[in-house]
């Protein structure tokens, strides 16, 4: 009797992940617009993994380009989300939608970017936002009057971009290896900086040189009061 109720169990059991498995499907999604520079593949990242979605995400030069399995109630909530919830500085233009064949993915991650022809739209480079100017002028913060602090939502992005898709190792910023406090942030989903490609601080980034009276430039150290600079 016992062995008969396991069987019947194990019989359930298996049709209701078959079930499962021929609801989900698999899609490719491309977004068209201003969606490099602003945030836009740490935003998807982060919102598939709220919604237990696997997959991919990548810039590829005029569009960022995705592709999801999961539960097709979900997967249109993910698309919906997309659209309603991008980063502010964000302006979608144009969503294509196509099914592909079931691919078997174990997480959502951001994969290497890839060049594609088409229109491409960066946006200027973005004024300090207010959480970076909080920590700008919080002595306890280690970057504090750090003049280059930036994060997903602000700081450079045409100005130091070299050539397209837009990632760190095509701008100027690929001259300054990160710190481990900065490599922490760049691969935390959770952080504010996460794939923000101008990440740096005091220990690894830039350094702020200035011409005192007309002589040669001086290089000053990254605790230089920035009133000094700006008297003179």
């Amino acid at each position: 009797m016992i062995k008969t109720h396991y069987n019947i169990y194990n019989y359930i059991n298996t049709m209701r992940k078959g079930f499962l498995y021929f609801m989900e499907k698999t899609v490719k999604i491309s977004i068209n617009g201003i969606v490099q520079g602003v945030g836009f593949r740490p935003f998807v990242k982060r919102l598939a993994d709220e919604l237990g979605i696997k997959g991919t995400v990548s810039n590829r030069g005029s569009y960022v380009a995705i592709e999801v399995t999961g539960d097709e109630a979900i997967v249109e909530e993910f698309v919906e989300k997309i659209k309603l919830d991008a980063p502010d500085r964000a302006m979608i233009q144009r969503v294509e939608i196509a099914e592909s064949e079931e691919i078997q993915y174990f997480d959502f991650s951001i994969i290497t970017s890839a060049h594609e022809s088409g229109e491409i739209m960066i946006p200027a480079d973005i004024a300090i936002c207010d959480k970076c100017k909080r920590e700008l002028f919080d002595e306890s913060n280690r970057r504090y009057q750090h003049p280059f602090i930036n994060c997903t939502d602000c700081g450079p992005r045409l100005t130091i971009l070299e050539s397209m898709p837009y990632d760190r190792e095509r701008t100027t910023m690929k001259a300054f290896a990160m710190c481990p406090e900065c490599g922490g942030e760049y691969y935390n989903p959770t952080s504010r900086r996460f794939d923000a490609q101008p990440v740096c601080c005091p220990k690894c980034g830039p350094r702020l040189r200035s011409d005192y009276d007309g002589d040669s430039a001086e290089a000053l150290s990254h605790d230089t009061d920035l009133k000094k600079i700006k008297e003179t």
